[in-house]
């Protein structure tokens, strides 16, 4: 999946898209701070406690998925578009985390 610039984005509410972003963006940057940590002091007991990468970023991938849905008021083409991906990926991508257009 690529980023996007603001310039590439539809409108200008997407502040809170990229919001998002930098949040989750931060979750795993702060998971990886806790292994190196961990790995410093000899320890494992932090790196259990702390949401595994893989799980993080299948977290953030659905969360980009869903506030491009929200704004572009669940048009599908154009959350594709505005993440730069091709629509029949993107609707595979909402199967995989079960994403509900309908419900957002």
């Amino acid at each position: 999946m690529r980023f996007i610039s603001g310039a590439e984005t539809e409108s200008p509410d997407d502040g809170s898209l990229f919001s998002s972003q930098l949040d989750s963006l931060r979750d795993v940057t702060l998971h990886l701070i806790a292994i190196i940590e961990s790995m410093k002091e000899g320890s494992r007991r932090e790196v259990k406690r702390a949401t595994p990468l893989h799980e993080a970023v299948q977290r953030f991938e659905a969360n980009l998925l869903r506030r491009a849905l929200v704004s572009t008021n669940g048009n599908k083409a154009r959350a594709a578009r505005m993440l730069g991906v091709k629509v029949t990926t993107f609707h595979e991508k909402l199967k995989k985390h079960q994403i509900d257009v309908n419900r957002l």
